[in-house]
């Protein structure tokens, strides 16, 4: 059965405050005069149906994950860290930070996989062309004749090959395998807004006993 379908629904998952505290959110407790909302580490609640919020499929397994919100000008707890801050020319500060477990079906933990191995691949690669780098350098400092060819080469793999072509290719490839579902935005009343699957939302709709809130407004 084809489940990719066009249409596009906004769910909502229930929160609360985490039990314990989390570690390493220093981040999250920096003064910042351009933070308006409250600081907040929230979990998941429960509510989750064991669907793909991605693809509408059975749930392969249930991935681990934390996530960060911004306090940004559209929204503050938005899961785009890429918007600006209230002040234009600032990177937004973190509003919020989510954990928890999402289920996810086999073709989104095989992405994920496949993305983490290509981070993983490149971050390796620079690694060696670094190393390369500096032995050509040292090498010439110690008056050994390099090649140019082999230098020119070492030269435009470093930069702008490796920096900041390599970095950036690595670090989105790695973010690709991070937040299990399509994540929005964290509204008062401790709401977790999700772009899902119609079969998901449904789901999550006929489980009158869950936790969670639902809305299935289309895109």
């Amino acid at each position: 059965m084809n489940r990719k379908l066009t249409g596009r629904s906004h769910a909502q998952i229930r929160l609360r405050r985490c039990r314990q505290p989390l570690p390493d959110t220093r981040l999250l407790y920096l003064k910042r005069p351009d933070r308006v909302v409250e600081p907040l580490e929230l979990e998941i609640a429960g509510g989750v149906p064991e669907i793909c919020s991605n693809h509408g499929r059975a749930a392969f397994t249930l991935r681990p994950f934390r996530t960060q919100f911004f306090d940004t000008r559209k929204h503050p707890r938005s899961a785009r860290s890429f918007l600006a801050g209230r002040n234009l020319n600032t990177i937004p500060p973190v509003s919020t930070v989510l954990v928890g477990a999402w289920p996810v079906c086999a073709r989104c933990e095989h992405s994920a996989r496949w993305w983490r191995r290509m981070g993983v691949a490149l971050l390796w690669a620079m690694a060696a062309i670094f190393a390369a780098f500096v032995v050509v350098i040292a090498a010439g400092w110690a008056g050994a004749k390099v090649p140019i060819a082999v230098a020119m080469v070492l030269v435009f793999a470093f930069f702008p090959g490796s920096l900041p072509i390599g970095m950036v290719v690595a670090l989105w490839c790695l973010g690709k395998c991070g937040a299990p579902a399509k994540f929005q935005c964290v509204d008062d009343g401790l709401l977790l807004n999700v772009t899902a699957h119609p079969d998901f939302c449904a789901a999550l709709r006929a489980s009158p006993g869950r936790d969670g809130a639902y809305t299935t407004e289309a895109n």
